[in-house]
Parts: structure tokens; C-alpha cells; sequence
């Protein structure tokens, strides 16, 4: 997957990332990114904001983090006060 999104790169058997040979065959990059799970989470993280997949760290105001839901937002603060 990270190949296909252009992350890692691929030479032959050789798998790269950066300036890290991650090694030669798909078996010895998936036990380098195991051992090396920084690499393996910035890695991931580039891939999920590529595809867009990756959720802002940033919540906006009145959304809980938890659930999404809004939460004591102004335009619903206007609606109890009508009623």
C-alpha cells in the first residue's frame, strides 16, 4: 500500500522509505517496520492523509471528541430558547 500511494519506494526487492532501506523482500520491510514502530506510524500516517483518511487532531469548538456529536452549540442554544 505504501508503494502504490508512493511512500515507500521500490527497487527490485529493495524497499525504501526515505533515507531507510527497509529491506530486501516484503518479509524482511515488514519485520524492519515491527521492530521500527515509529517508522512504521509515520508510514501509516502519510498513507491515511494521502488517501484522506487521517482525522484532524484538531476538534472544532462544541463537537465532542468522543462521539462527534454537537454539543452546546450557539445555533442549538437559539432553538432551547425558543421553546
Amino acid at each position: 500500500m505504501g508503494v502504490d500511494a508512493g511512500i515507500v519506494r521500490k527497487a527490485g526487492a529493495w524497499f525504501t522509505y526515505g533515507d531507510d532501506q527497509l529491506g530486501q523482500g516484503k518479509e524482511n520491510a515488514r519485520t524492519f517496520l515491527i521492530t521500527h514502530p515509529e517508522v512504521a506510524s509515520d508510514i501509516e500516517h502519510k498513507i491515511r492523509v494521502k488517501l484522506g483518511l487521517d482525522a484532524s487532531d484538531e476538534v472544532p469548538e462544541g463537537i465532542d471528541p468522543r462521539t462527534g456529536e454537537v454539543v452546546d452549540s450557539p445555533a442549538s442554544e437559539l432553538v432551547d430558547a425558543k421553546a
